[in-house]
């Protein structure tokens, strides 16, 4: 298979696949897919563009459920800041 945007050869691996999704940078492994080593383009069938998306939807959502409770652990550290200071 050759690489529509440069033309170079493209070879069949299941490497990692980092990319942007919804605005963040994921990485999602185990989907076999084609690569560029000339110019880094990366061609999914069908099958496995519809296993991508889902596993990018999980890593998304655990991404921001993670920074959600940092938020939330910084809100309960500054409360307690503040109230142990009002306390002195």
């Amino acid at each position: 298979m050759l690489c529509v945007e440069c033309g170079a050869a493209m070879r069949r691996t299941d490497e990692p696949i980092t990319d942007v999704y919804k605005n963040e940078e994921i990485t999602v492994e185990g989907i076999p897919h084609y690569k560029c080593d000339a110019c880094g383009d990366t061609v999914m069938d069908a099958d496995a563009l519809g296993k991508w998306a889902t596993a990018a939807d999980e890593v998304s959502k655990a991404a921001r459920r993670s920074r959600k409770g940092e938020r939330c652990r910084e809100s309960v550290v500054k409360e307690i800041l503040t109230t142990d200071s009002m306390s002195l």
